[in-house]
């Protein structure tokens, strides 16, 4: 073979190459990574995210009902990143969470997911978690994690995933505490609402429901989370006639009880 053809074949097989490399659904990589982008900004500018999470989720669900979960020969890496980055925020509905995370576990093998995206998504549902990824400030300067499983075998398994030590982990979530930190909160409380399934309230001209029952005030609607141990609740006003009065004494109270609120539109 003379240099000139050997030239040319390395030329084809690295056409070849980044050919091979190029994502298979290209429009919806874009999608995703739009709306990874607005789900950002939205969190950066410490706005509420209620117009952003409901429609975010679901498209999301209705992409893996079309297509399975993203994968990288789908979307790329950023993309399927992305994908994972709109289920992480979607707790909302941990059943999806969930559902996401059995699809993704076969794919790590396969090399089109990402573990360390699967890690963080892991602990976001799991209790006890695995790669202690997830925690609250305890006080203003001190971030602290969840409870983990097999902590003698920790250090290996961030490894494994990607992620850094716990110590240097630790150091840099202590950052988000100065603003972050809510004094009188209860960290197995919170844990607790962030693993529950929830219950929809909707508020409505002639009463709120919820859990099968309706009741007439925020007051009310309190007294009945609590007896009914509810710590997550989806608030969705099905009437232009409710007052935005009553949502916010929903939310202030949902908030003062430790209950976990979200918005649906």
């Amino acid at each position: 073979m003379t240099i000139l053809r050997l030239f040319l074949l390395l030329i084809l097989l690295t056409v070849l190459r980044v050919h091979a490399a190029e994502p298979t659904l290209p429009t919806l990589r874009d999608e995703l990574l739009a709306m990874a982008e607005v789900d950002q900004a939205s969190r950066k500018a410490m706005v509420s995210n209620k117009d952003v999470d409901g429609p975010h989720l679901k498209r999301l669900q209705d992409i893996v009902a079309q297509y399975g979960w993203p994968t990288f020969a789908m979307v790329g890496e950023d993309g399927a990143h992305a994908a994972w980055l709109l289920a992480q925020h979607a707790d909302r509905d941990i059943r999806f969470q969930r559902k996401v995370l059995a699809l993704m576990e076969p794919l790590l093998a396969q090399g089109q997911a990402a573990l360390k995206d699967y890690a963080y998504l892991y602990d976001r549902t799991h209790d006890p978690q695995r790669y202690a990824t997830q925690g609250l400030c305890v006080s203003r300067e001190q971030w602290q994690p969840f409870d983990t499983e097999d902590p003698a075998g920790l250090a290996d398994r961030r490894k494994a995933a990607g992620l850094s030590s716990l110590d240097e982990y630790v150091k840099q979530m202590n950052g988000i505490c100065v603003d972050g930190y809510l004094p009188g909160s209860s960290a197995l409380q919170f844990r607790k609402a962030q693993l529950s399934e929830g219950e929809d309230v909707v508020v409505a001209k002639d009463g709120i429901a919820v859990a099968g029952e309706t009741v007439q005030t925020p007051q009310e609607l309190m007294q009945l989370l609590a007896v009914r141990q509810i710590l997550k609740i989806r608030v969705k006003r099905v009437s232009n006639e409710v007052h935005y009065t009553t949502l916010g004494k929903i939310i202030y109270g949902a908030q003062r009880a430790g209950i976990l609120v979200t918005f649906v539109e």
